[in-house]
């Protein structure tokens, strides 16, 4: 009888310490999107001055391209739904207002993603 107790002890420490060990892991959840979550067209790319130009700052309207920003947990995709550009996946991280994107890929599912090698893409995406 005396065993049976100690199993039972045990049994439940285990949990116990499981379920503590498994709720310190981070999980992808903990940079959710919030309110960036879901697809977002982009209509308009900003372009500032650089220091020393009297250029200004110029607006493009791209409202009539189907460029689109789409956010889900801790991944960005950037697409172009008219299939002229590849599409570009990026991590990204939410702090209060700012968002930072890193790791960015040229997203081909069919010949498998690549680390992306040519920035000049991402103009295209306003980046």
């Amino acid at each position: 009888m005396r065993t049976n107790r100690n199993i039972i002890s045990y049994g439940i420490l285990f949990a116990v310490l499981l379920t503590a060990v498994l709720s310190s892991c981070s999980l992808e959840t903990d940079n959710e999107a919030g309110d960036l979550k879901g697809m977002w067209h982009l209509t308009s790319i900003e372009t500032l001055a650089t220091e020393g130009s009297d250029d200004g700052t110029t607006v493009e309207d791209v409202s009539q391209k189907r460029y689109f920003w789409s956010f889900q947990m801790k991944l960005l995709e950037l697409d172009d739904k008219d299939g002229g550009h590849y599409g570009i996946l990026y991590r990204f991280a939410l702090d209060g207002s700012t968002l930072t994107l890193s790791s960015p890929y040229r997203y081909d599912r069919t010949n498998g993603d690549e680390p992306l090698s040519d920035t000049s893409l991402l103009t295209t995406f306003g980046i």
